[in-house]
């Protein structure tokens, strides 16, 4: 519909007792292209407020549905990994994950003994949308 969410993370997925996902809180939503104005930076490896570009002007970062992607493939690994996320997903002093950490939890996720075919082939759509490792 031509919006992106900007905040895909636990606290604003809903899941109904029949199994449908539901995103709530719209409060940074945008357009699709314009300026990214509000995103929980912590969990994008790519969006990074306040950078300048070599002529020192502010670097804007346009709203794509790719963001929302990359958000809940974040919110896949935070929840499959969810005793230990934060170790596994950003490095220390970082304050937010790395695509490095988010490549290595990917690829254990799809040899976890314990993880079903319906959670690898989920994680490799989510994958392929946001990042194609």
């Amino acid at each position: 519909r031509g919006f992106v969410h900007c905040d895909v993370k636990s606290a604003n997925v809903l899941i109904t007792h029949d199994g449908c996902w539901l995103l709530s809180d719209f409060g940074s939503c945008a357009r699709a292209g314009e300026p990214l104005t509000s995103t929980t930076e912590m969990f994008h490896v790519s969006v990074r407020f306040g950078c300048r570009d070599d002529a020192g002007c502010p670097v804007v970062v346009p709203a794509t549905p790719a963001l929302d992607w990359q958000l809940l493939f974040c919110l896949l690994l935070v929840e499959a990994f969810k005793s230990d996320w934060k170790e596994r997903l950003m490095p220390p002093g970082w304050g937010r994950v790395s695509e490095r950490a988010m490549r290595g939890a990917y690829d254990e996720l799809l040899l976890r003994a314990d993880a079903t075919e319906e959670t690898r082939q989920l994680a490799r759509q989510l994958n392929a949308r946001a990042y194609n490792f």
